[in-house]
């Protein structure tokens, strides 16, 4: 008896494992985008502020499994207003090969790159409703995603 219910309890746990497996099979970054983190983490232009920016934290990266994209993101703190620094970003973009696809929009703007055969994005978002004693915090972030999404 005791046989036949571990029988049976393993069947369905493979069962569910199977089943689970067939749901989420689209599901996460793929191996050839997750391959190119280390070509994300590697971008100058994570690194590109103004004078008066200071770093909040070193890079972080990794895989926005809900989404499918790889990304690397730095946190900064600056006393500008986000209009200067939109600016200070956008020719610093621009000098490093970025090309601008999207106008400034709720707080986010974009820009897109070739990376081997598909595209990255680099955006610099200004948080709309930052918390107190958060004001002027911004964040750039580069990611490449299965789908290329975002691109201009």
């Amino acid at each position: 008896m005791i046989v036949a219910l571990s029988a049976a309890a393993l069947l369905m746990a493979t069962g569910v494992f199977v089943f689970s497996r067939s749901i989420f099979a689209g599901y996460g970054c793929t191996e050839e985008i997750e391959e190119l983190l280390p070509a994300l983490e590697s971008l100058s232009v994570l690194d590109a502020h103004p004078d008066s920016a200071e770093e909040e934290g070193g890079r972080r990266s990794g895989c926005e499994s809900d989404d499918e994209y790889v990304y690397v993101r730095k946190s900064y703190r600056s006393p500008l207003p986000p209009a200067s620094l939109t600016q200070f970003y956008e020719q610093a973009a621009v000098a490093d090969g970025w090309t601008r696809c999207s106008p400034y929009l709720k707080g986010v703007f974009l820009f897109e790159k070739p990376l081997q055969k598909t595209l990255m994005n680099l955006s610099v978002a200004f948080p709309k409703n930052a918390p107190k004693g958060n004001e002027g915090e911004y964040e750039i972030e580069v990611r490449v995603s299965n789908e290329n999404y975002g691109k201009c």
